[in-house]
């Protein structure tokens, strides 16, 4: 009898252990809707619920995103929570990105950066707009290159602050995308004419030095020479002369004047994917909204994927839902929970100081599904 009673008291006091550790996680969870929307509040671009940031930290990543926001129109926010509430961290991004409109509604040019610490992974979440020149691959180079390394030496604010910086320097710099992403009002135009131009000679001087870069011969180990672009059409095919003529791809002929060996080089270039009839990097993605959404109901948008090649004919469409709009609340509420002692983020007095920012809102973009993400 003694020994059952013992049995029951084992069990109940482990039971009872369980449940504190699920309460703990249901606790420290968050749930899209409890996020904090950064454009409503104070009107900036970082959420951090945790206190992992300095003050210092989110003034930089803050006045990186709005430098290019100012040139491009895109808008990325950066949110670092405790951990999701059981969905994945990637399907956490997509529901975040959607219930806030990340990006420009007619563009769909938006990204967010999605730091949980309780799941140590950090998504990337793009939208279609973005994808062209931010592509998924890219997006998974400056994880790997710049964000994961620091990341692990847990040095969180550094790696954010460094990722943000060049995936920021990534879709400033092709001026033809940037150009896409701009808004179309004339005032908008002549506000960002002084940086567009500014922003061309500066891409011309870097053209022009990378051109003149010596390469050495892989033959006879000789300099070789950079052929002009009508000296090295010859050496081209037709299929290359396109590729290049509709700006997809950049080719680079070298020769070497000594054994005569040529070396073809190619550069990938923002707005066209590899066409999976034709194989040429000719497949370009346009996105057309048949029907704005509300706060009443859902849109509908139809993305185009159309092969310019000539006799290829390679063309897909398909329609796809946006999420209704979504009036955001001051969600001071949420704001708070356990913190790392650092001055800065959300959680040491971002909104909890009475009125005074009646802030904006994100664009009403949406998610295009893409991106890329890590485990840390």
């Amino acid at each position: 009898m003694l020994k059952n009673r013992s049995i029951s008291v084992h069990n109940l006091l482990f039971y009872l252990q369980i449940a504190i550790i699920l309460f703990n996680g249901l606790l420290f969870a968050e749930i899209p809707q409890q996020v904090p929307n950064p454009r409503a509040t104070l009107d900036n671009w970082v959420t951090d619920l945790t206190g992992t940031l300095s003050a210092e930290e989110i003034s930089q990543i803050n006045a990186i995103i709005s430098t290019m926001e100012s040139q491009t129109s895109v808008e990325m926010a950066v949110v670092i929570i405790r951990q999701t509430d059981g969905r994945s961290v990637k399907e956490f991004a997509t529901d975040l990105f959607n219930l806030w409109g990340v990006g420009k509604g007619s563009n769909d040019n938006g990204v967010l950066v999605l730091l949980s610490m309780g799941d140590r992974r950090i998504e990337v979440e793009t939208g279609y707009g973005a994808e062209g020149v931010l592509p998924d691959g890219r997006v998974g180079q400056i994880l790997d290159d710049v964000v994961i390394p620091r990341f692990r030496d847990g040095d969180f604010g550094r790696g954010l602050v460094d990722g943000v910086r060049e995936m920021s320097r990534v879709l400033m710099r092709d001026p033809d995308d940037v150009r896409g992403f701009a808004e179309s009002s004339r005032e908008r135009e002549f506000s960002l004419f002084p940086w567009l131009l500014m922003l061309s000679i500066g891409l011309v001087i870097v053209f022009v030095i990378l051109r003149k870069r010596i390469e050495r011969c892989p033959s006879c180990k000789q300099k070789m020479r950079l052929l002009s672009p009508e000296q090295e059409k010859p050496y081209l095919s037709a299929d290359q002369q396109f590729e290049e003529e509709i700006g997809s791809i950049d080719y680079r002929v070298w020769h070497c004047d000594d054994c005569q060996t040529v070396t073809v080089k190619r550069k990938f270039m923002g707005g066209f994917s590899n066409c999976p009839k034709c194989k040429h990097r000719t497949l370009r993605l346009r996105t057309y909204v048949l029907q704005e959404p509300s706060y009443t109901r859902e849109g509908t948008r139809e993305i185009e994927q159309k092969c310019v090649f000539p006799g290829c004919g390679h063309q897909e469409r398909k329609q796809s839902r946006i999420p209704k709009r979504v009036r955001q609340a001051k969600p001071t509420i949420w704001v708070g929970g356990p913190t790392s002692g650092r001055s800065g983020g959300f959680g040491s007095g971002g909104f909890g100081g009475g009125g005074g920012f009646s802030g904006g809102s994100f664009g009403g973009g949406s998610s295009g599904g893409g991106g890329a993400g890590r485990s840390f």
